[in-house]
């Protein structure tokens, strides 16, 4: 009996041991990359949530993509709740398309799913520079050029395209950083960029305030200036204004146990001589303990989103 028990509890404390060297050697220390081949390690219920995990994995080791922060909302609505998870637009993600993804091995550790894949490095690199080329090429006119009857659909690519200009540079710093020709991709820019140049030329900007308080009206003024700055445009009178419109604060409150949330939307408006050329809606949902502090990060969270054109 004494040896039963004595055995017993050394199984008890071997178990882990036995549960750990279960796992696979090439998911403890997975292959290096190569000159060919990122390789990527990924778990999930299924193996499609294993792969995407990897492929996650290997996106966040590029140095690309910024977490999201999910949080928890809120909503009671005729005595319902309902709960449902939105991302926090404080942070933003610069996503990656991988293709030509093959899988090396593949096995099952308790009730997951563990997989390696590896990735063609060349055609990783390939297939961003030709998404980026084609991107960049299509804010930029016609073959007609800047012309008066243009100005309109141009000046409303320029601003998207400011709205997203950080995650394309960054993008390109990646190809850069390994040595992928981007010489095109540059040229391109610069043509973005002497395309502002233009633009600003005959283009002025004015601002107008609606449903914001005195108390943030100052600090979001001074980020659609920030922003218009950076697409190139001044506050000199011009032959053309640009009239930014900023609609919002809307917010909506409720509260949990032990939680205020706070749910802040608002919408960026721009006309040209008075006719709407685009518009950028803008939310930001907070959970915090403290009611003033959720309203206080939504309404940076909103102000970011101002200024990181």
């Amino acid at each position: 009996m004494r040896f039963i028990k004595t055995l017993l509890i050394t199984l008890t404390f071997l178990l882990p041991q036995v549960q750990a060297e279960s796992l696979p050697d090439w998911f403890v220390n997975p292959p290096g990359d190569s000159m060919q081949w990122f390789y990527s390690v990924g778990m999930g219920e299924t193996k499609q949530q294993a792969q995407q995990n990897a492929l996650e994995e290997l996106s966040a080791r590029l140095q690309v993509t910024v977490d999201t922060n999910t949080q928890q909302f809120v909503e009671a609505k005729d005595g319902n709740t309902e709960l449902y998870l939105e991302a926090d637009t404080l942070l933003s993600t610069t996503g990656l398309i991988f293709t030509n993804i093959e899988m090396v091995k593949s096995s099952q550790y308790n009730n997951e799913i563990i997989q390696l894949v590896k990735i063609d490095r060349q055609a990783f690199f390939q297939q961003q520079h030709d998404s980026l080329k084609q991107q960049l090429s299509n804010f930029l006119p016609g073959p007609e050029g800047l012309i008066k009857k243009t100005l309109k659909p141009t000046l409303a690519k320029l601003i998207q395209y400011n709205q997203i200009k950080s995650n394309i540079s960054k993008k390109i710093s990646l190809l850069d950083s390994y040595a992928f020709n981007i010489m095109d991709l540059e040229v391109l820019t610069t043509k973005l960029q002497l395309l502002a140049q233009s633009i600003s030329r005959t283009v002025g900007y004015k601002i107008v305030m609606a449903n914001v308080d005195e108390a943030n009206a100052t600090d979001i003024k001074f980020s659609i200036i920030k922003q218009l700055q950076t697409i190139g445009i001044t506050s000199d009178q011009k032959e053309h204004t640009l009239s930014v419109v900023f609609a919002g604060i809307n917010q909506e409150q409720t509260t949990t146990e032990f939680h205020f949330a706070i749910k802040m939307s608002a919408e960026l408006i721009y006309l040209l001589d008075d006719s709407i050329i685009y518009q950028f809606p803008m939310t930001a949902t907070v959970f915090n303990q403290s009611a003033k502090l959720a309203e206080q990060q939504a309404l940076e969270s909103i102000q970011v989103q101002l200024g990181s054109y």
